[in-house]
């Protein structure tokens, strides 16, 4: 009968190991996940002042001036 009391013990150091590895992928996923996101907003930003500033650079005439007050 050692063996059979040992048992439960295995399997509950599985159930843990399991549920521990679960919530550090988990973590992992979304400090990736949030690390990317942040990265493509910054790309955006830098992309979005280089229209900004293609407009502002371009003719003043009465058919940019909707695009220049956006900018």
């Amino acid at each position: 009968m050692k063996g059979a009391s040992a048992m439960p013990s295995k399997v509950w150091n599985a159930v843990a190991s399991a549920a521990v590895g679960g919530v550090v992928g988990i973590g992992g996923t979304v400090t990736t996940g949030a690390f990317g996101y942040l990265d493509n907003n910054r790309e955006l930003d830098i992309e979005m002042v280089k229209v900004e500033l293609s407009i502002l650079a371009g003719e003043n005439k009465d058919t940019s001036l909707p695009g220049r007050k956006f900018a």
